[in-house]
């Protein structure tokens, strides 16, 4: 088959476009020059599409404004968010799981107000997070992982704190002893000991192991049965051979930054003194 000078013709530049494609980049420094001296003519129709460009779709300036830094700020504030939420997340999550391990007693005359701890001295009293402005009065019941007695809580009130005073620290208390099976036990006067409690009973059958529960009518009914600790040891008192010191350990472990609930039953008052300075 022949060809023609009009079917040669469209062959010489692809030609001369693969011939060029195979030479070496060092070889080829003049195309750039040839390439701007072709460009010159296009320049003004090319000009003419790039504001026709702009006239048909004009840039937003009103959505860049304000912005300051632009995306390195909203990256910020958006982490500034997702921080806070991760906080009520958390504490949201302590309250939740106290009021799911706590059985609410029925002489309870309000729902059980889950606080966060706030400080705790070296005498172990401890300030919640709740006072008057939520319903918090001198002598409401305050438990620790749903079951464990952590104070009653002190006068005065503030309108958003309250100070709790641990069970400890207002001296001997009565209490009832159970077994491992939940059988109510002995009657027991109990005082705080150099490391939790310390009380005397009738010498008898082992008790170590044994809960110790609150049964003191100077307490509010929501408070009865309340644990204070359990029996880790016991001892013949010497002076009296017929009786047995029991040494009672008490779990109660609160420290700052933990979650608390508030038993409502206390009588609340008319002033709200503001936090001491």
């Amino acid at each position: 088959m022949a060809f023609t000078g009009r079917s040669r013709t469209p062959l010489i530049p692809a030609i001369a476009v693969a011939v060029m494609a195979l030479l070496p980049p060092a070889w080829l420094g003049w195309a750039g020059e040839v390439g701007a001296v072709l460009w010159i003519p296009l320049q003004p129709a090319a000009h003419a599409l790039t504001e026709m460009r702009l006239w048909l779709r004009p840039p937003d300036r009103d959505r860049t404004e304000g912005l300051g830094d632009g995306p390195r700020d909203e990256v910020d504030g958006l982490r500034a968010v997702v921080a806070r939420l991760r906080l009520e997340l958390e504490q949201a999550k302590a309250e939740i799981a106290a009021l799911e391990g706590a059985a609410r007693p029925e002489v309870a005359p309000a729902p059980p107000l889950a606080a966060a701890v706030v400080t705790v001295d070296r005498s172990r009293i401890f300030r919640i997070n709740r006072g008057s402005r939520h319903g918090v009065a001198p002598g409401d019941v305050v438990v620790e992982g749903g079951g464990t007695l952590a104070g009653r809580v002190a006068e005065p009130v503030g309108a958003a704190w309250a100070d709790v005073i641990p069970p400890e620290r207002g001296g001997s208390v009565r209490a009832r002893l159970f077994d491992a099976s939940g059988t109510v036990g002995e009657l027991l006067l109990i005082e705080p000991g150099s490391e939790g409690w310390q009380g005397e009973v009738d010498a008898g059958p082992p008790r170590t192991g044994s809960r110790v529960r609150l049964d003191d009518p100077s307490w509010p009914a929501a408070a009865q049965g309340l644990l204070l600790g359990s029996v880790e040891g016991e001892n013949p008192v010497e002076q009296r051979p017929l009786r047995t010191r029991l040494a009672i350990a008490s779990p109660l472990g609160v420290d700052r930054g933990g979650t608390v609930l508030v038993w409502r039953c206390g009588v609340p008052t008319a002033t709200e003194p503001e936090a001491p300075r």
